[in-house]
């Protein structure tokens, strides 16, 4: 599986059109660090995935749900890298954005599929 590094310069851009590309997808968000994992959200339909900008800088991600359950949004402050695996079909599977304090933060979807195979909306676009 491909795994593309998204330069800094590019974060804003490409998770605009990430969040386009997958809006309404069922996701799962894990946080891991020294001491272990934490699960964020399991399943929730995908919102957005926004970078804030401090300035040219991106100062923090944050990503947030299209969910009448309620989820919290994710907010990553002082992101240091962004990647996206995709399978070799090109199709993204997760995204992985990992902070200054080594803070590994993945989107994982249910299902993997390139957006131009799906049948239309997602429930959450409805």
């Amino acid at each position: 599986m491909p795994v593309l590094d998204i330069p800094r310069e590019q974060w804003p851009p490409f998770l605009e059109s990430f969040s386009r590309r997958h809006r309404g997808w069922l996701a799962s968000v894990e946080q891991s660090n020294l001491i272990g994992t934490t699960l964020a959200a399991d399943l929730e339909p995908l919102a957005q995935v926004t970078a804030e900008r401090d300035g040219a800088d991106v100062s923090a991600i944050t990503i947030s749900f299209a969910t009448i359950s309620g989820a919290p949004e994710v907010r990553l402050d002082k992101p240091s890298s962004v990647r996206v695996d995709q399978t070799s079909e090109d199709a993204d599977s997760t995204l992985e954005i990992v902070d200054e304090d080594g803070v590994r933060t993945r989107i994982a979807f249910r299902a993997t599929a390139t957006p131009e195979t799906l049948d239309g909306l997602a429930p959450a676009e409805i």
